[in-house]
């Protein structure tokens, strides 16, 4: 989890908050309502949803880790051309958003074709 907070750290993902600025919104869903990452561990642990629109340049292997993350939203997230193969983990995954740039999803994570 060390590796998780400080690649967010690194990335300057906010700590994971409500955000209450929704106006731009249409037709909004209560996940969506969530932004950044958690730095702490039991907010970690049953974390489901990762939003972060950005300048994301990758993915760390250890995304994997989080087996409870239901909704996965990447957008805008141009520079990320590969999604870490480890992702075929996250058994929960209902959701995934990704930008159009990314060119590899690798065998195991075949489940998103």
């Amino acid at each position: 989890m060390k590796r998780l907070w400080k690649w967010a750290d690194e990335n300057n993902i906010p700590d994971y908050e409500y955000e209450d600025d929704l106006h731009h919104y249409n037709n909004f869903d209560d996940y969506y309502k969530y932004y950044g990452f958690p730095r702490k561990l039991s907010d970690l642990l049953s974390f489901s949803t990762f939003k972060f629109e950005s300048k994301l340049v990758e993915l760390p292997r250890e995304i994997g880790n989080l087996i409870n993350l239901e909704n996965l939203y990447l957008n805008e997230n141009y520079h990320i051309k590969e999604i870490p193969e480890e992702i075929g983990n996250l058994i929960n995954l209902k959701e995934l958003m990704i930008s159009y740039k990314i060119r590899r999803l690798t065998k195991r994570n075949n489940k998103f074709n």
